[in-house]
């Protein structure tokens, strides 16, 4: 977290495996 602007890639890479995570749930 030494740099702020790798929050933003980081919360779309956390969106996306939650996603991910959701689609493997309903299956």
């Amino acid at each position: 977290m030494v740099s702020t602007r790798r929050a933003p890639s980081l919360f779309a890479i956390a969106m996306v495996v939650a996603l991910l995570v959701s689609s493997s749930c309903d299956a």
